[in-house]
C-alpha cells in the first residue's frame, strides 16, 4: 500500500511538471510571435541591383559545376542523354525547353539545392550503365550551349519554387514541376517581403513602382508566361513574419537527448582523442595533431602529419 501511494505522489508531481512545463512553452512561443523582426530595407533605387545580383548566382553556380565536377556536367552524360532518346524515340530537344522535363525529374522536388543533388546522383549512375551512342546535335559547340540554357533555366525555376511552399500546412516547399501554377501576386507578395518586409498592401506608395519593376525583373528572369491572379494554394515564404514552427515535446525527451545521449556523445569524443574547448562561450571539441606511426613514412622519410580536427 505504501509503494502505492509513493508511486501516486510520484505520478501526481511528474503530471504537475509536465503542466508546467507546457504552459512555460506556451509563453515562450507567445513571446517569440510577439517579437517584431525588423529586416533592413535597402534605399529606393537600389533593389534593382541587388535583385540582379542575387538572380546572378544561378549563372555562377552552374558555371561552378562544370568547373568543379566536368564529368558530370549534363553535355558529357551521353548516357544520361542516350536514355532520354531510347525512351523517346529519339533525340526531341530542339531548346533549353525540351530539356526541362529531363532536367527535373522529381514530382515533388523543390529548391535549387534538391535538383543540383538529384542531378548529380542521376549522372554519376547513368555514367556506369553501358547504353547505346547518343545522337548529338549536328555541331557539338551549339549542343554544348543548347545544355548551357537549359540547366541554368532549371536552375532559375528550381530556386523561384523555392520561395513558396504549399497551404494550408505550409510544411512542404513548392515543386518545381508545378512553377507554372504561380501567378503574379504570388511573386507580388514574395517580392514585398523580401525588399519591403511586409504584405503588397503594405508597401508605401512612393514605392509602389519600385515593386512592380522587381517583379517584372523576376518575372523576366523565370523565362515564363506567369498569369495574373493569386493561387492560393502556394504562399510565399517569409523568414521574418511567418508563425514559428513549434512543437511541444515532454520532458523525458529533452531529459533522453540532452543528459543520456549528450553523455554518449562525449564518451565516444573523447575516446578518439578530442576534448571540450571553449572560444567565449562556444563550445567545441578539437583533436590535436598528431605524426603518424613510422611505418607510414612518406618518401623523404619523415612520418607524415595529421592536421588538426575540430
Amino acid at each position: 500500500a505504501k509503494m502505492g501511494w509513493v508511486g501516486r505522489r510520484a505520478l501526481r508531481l511528474w503530471l504537475a511538471a509536465e503542466a508546467v512545463f507546457y504552459l512555460y512553452y506556451r509563453f515562450k512561443h507567445y513571446q517569440l510571435e510577439k517579437r517584431t523582426a525588423n529586416a533592413p530595407l535597402l534605399p529606393p533605387g537600389q533593389t534593382l541591383g541587388a535583385l540582379k545580383q542575387m538572380l546572378e548566382t544561378v549563372h555562377m553556380i552552374q558555371s561552378g559545376g562544370e568547373i568543379a565536377e566536368p564529368h558530370l556536367s549534363l553535355s558529357r552524360s551521353t548516357p544520361l542523354l542516350s536514355a532520354w532518346d531510347k525512351e523517346h524515340n529519339g533525340p526531341t530537344y530542339a531548346s533549353a525547353q525540351d530539356l526541362q522535363s529531363m532536367l527535373v525529374s522529381q514530382e515533388r522536388e523543390s529548391g535549387m539545392e534538391e535538383l543540383l543533388r538529384d542531378w548529380h546522383d542521376a549522372r554519376r549512375s547513368a555514367g556506369s550503365i553501358d547504353l547505346a551512342p547518343m545522337a548529338v546535335a549536328e555541331c557539338e559547340r551549339t549542343m554544348q550551349q543548347l545544355v548551357d540554357k537549359a540547366e541554368i533555366l532549371a536552375l532559375k525555376r528550381a530556386e523561384a519554387s523555392g520561395w513558396f511552399v504549399k497551404n494550408p500546412r505550409r510544411a512542404e516547399r513548392w515543386p518545381t514541376t508545378r512553377i507554372g501554377e504561380l501567378r503574379i501576386g504570388n511573386v507580388r507578395e514574395w517580392v514585398a517581403w523580401a525588399f519591403f518586409n511586409c504584405v503588397p498592401e503594405e508597401v508605401p506608395g512612393p514605392r509602389a513602382g519600385e515593386l512592380e519593376e522587381l517583379v517584372f525583373e523576376i518575372v523576366r528572369w523565370m523565362e515564363m508566361d506567369v498569369k495574373p491572379g493569386y493561387n492560393a494554394e502556394a504562399s510565399a515564404m517569409r523568414l521574418t513574419m511567418d508563425p514559428i514552427p513549434s512543437a511541444h515535446r515532454p520532458i523525458i525527451y529533452y531529459m533522453v537527448t540532452h543528459a543520456i545521449f549528450s553523455q554518449i556523445l562525449s564518451f565516444q569524443l573523447r575516446g578518439l582523442g578530442f576534448a571540450q574547448r571553449f572560444s567565449g562561450t562556444l563550445l567545441y571539441w578539437h583533436r590535436p595533431g598528431r605524426r603518424a606511426p613510422p611505418g607510414a613514412a612518406g618518401p623523404s622519410g619523415e612520418a607524415p602529419f595529421n592536421e588538426p580536427i575540430v
